[in-house]
């Protein structure tokens, strides 16, 4: 170990295997950042896409919703119309009770007359 030629041929070896090794974490560096890179874009369009894909079912729920809305309207219209069917039949059935209270009376002769 003593030779010259051993020394430079050990100091080239060593410069070879570190300059080699500089190159090829410089191209893996790179690789990685292109396909992280790429990545991020495929991604990012996957996105963008499912986005575009619920903001259709957003609007078609509302529109759903003013459908149900509509039907609610005239559910309630048609509340009301029972109700007041309800209470008209109600005035006749006293109507009723009544009438049938006073032609008892008059048949069975508790009507005074």
């Amino acid at each position: 170990m003593t030779e010259p030629q051993v020394w430079v041929l050990t100091g080239a070896f060593c410069a070879a295997i570190f300059g080699m090794l500089t190159i090829v974490t410089t191209s893996f560096n790179r690789n990685l950042t292109t396909s992280i890179t790429s990545l991020q874009a495929s991604i990012d369009r996957r996105f963008e896409g499912m986005d575009g894909k619920f903001e259709g079912i957003d609007a078609k729920f509302e529109g759903i919703n003013a459908k149900f809305e509509g039907l609610d309207a005239k559910f309630d219209a048609l509340r009301a119309e029972v109700r007041a069917d309800i209470g008209s039949v109600n005035t006749k059935l006293d109507n009723l009770d009544r009438d049938v209270q006073a032609l008892t009376r008059r048949v069975f002769g508790t009507d005074g007359s």
